[in-house]
């Protein structure tokens, strides 16, 4: 599985004076620097998303939009913003969302999270992609990195370095219930919104397989609309 494509949008100087500009009184920070220089440090791999501060816009609770240069760390489950040469921590429970911009080959996107869906299993402020926000049906996707230790068999034996194995998982949420993982084949679909035979049929009669996330994300957009087989 792979992070996202590692792009920086500008030079480091820029980065700290917008940054500075937005954040510079910490507002929505745990108001604690945060030594990251070795952070890491004999470790492969990368918790990052994005290994680079890349740009992006922190939301609070009541809508307000702050522009910022981030990085997401998926092990540790924080959020940084670069400040003055300094990275923060934002508190996220002050900012419940945020978006990630990056360029895909020449392809500009930008991805939206969340931590106000509440998932069984997960950490209560686990930050979650959305990607399909619909009022019946969501589609969402979680990162995260997990570390796997050293193994050091002694004088003479084989000694690895930690490393980082990042995951991606996927979750349907229909509202009012509970959030359900979902692998993206079809049968896994009917088995996470427990069809009753009316999906399958659908399915079968459109002849959409489920095979990877645009696929899914069709899928969940109809499931929004009148043409849902749940609406028969």
């Amino acid at each position: 599985m792979k992070l996202i494509t590692r792009v920086l949008f500008v030079g480091g100087i820029i980065v700290s004076s917008l940054a500075q500009a937005q954040v510079g009184n910490n507002i929505g920070t745990l108001n604690e620097s945060l030594r990251v220089t070795g952070r890491y440090k004999d470790t492969e791999g990368s918790p990052f998303l994005i290994d680079d501060y890349t740009s992006g816009t922190l939301i609070d609770k009541t809508g307000n939009k702050r522009a910022v240069f981030l990085k997401y760390d998926t092990y540790k489950e924080e959020l940084l913003v670069f400040n003055d040469g300094t990275p923060l921590m934002i508190d996220k429970r002050l900012y419940p969302k945020f978006t990630i911009e990056y360029v895909d080959g020449t392809t500009k996107k930008s991805y939206a999270f969340t931590n106000e869906i509440q998932v069984p299993g997960l950490k209560p402020d686990k930050y979650v992609q959305m990607l399909v926000d619909g009022d019946t049906f969501k589609f969402f996707k979680t990162y995260d990195a997990v570390l796997n230790q050293s193994q050091d068999q002694g004088y003479g034996g084989v000694v690895t370095n930690n490393y980082f194995e990042n995951r991606e998982s996927y979750y349907i949420y229909q509202v009012g219930l509970d959030a359900v993982e979902v692998k993206l084949k079809n049968k896994d679909v009917l088995k996470a919104l427990s069809d009753d035979g009316a999906i399958k049929d659908f399915l079968k009669k459109e002849k959409l397989k489920i095979r990877n996330e645009e696929d899914m994300i069709e899928f969940v957009e109809i499931l929004n609309t009148d043409k849902s087989p749940l609406n028969d």
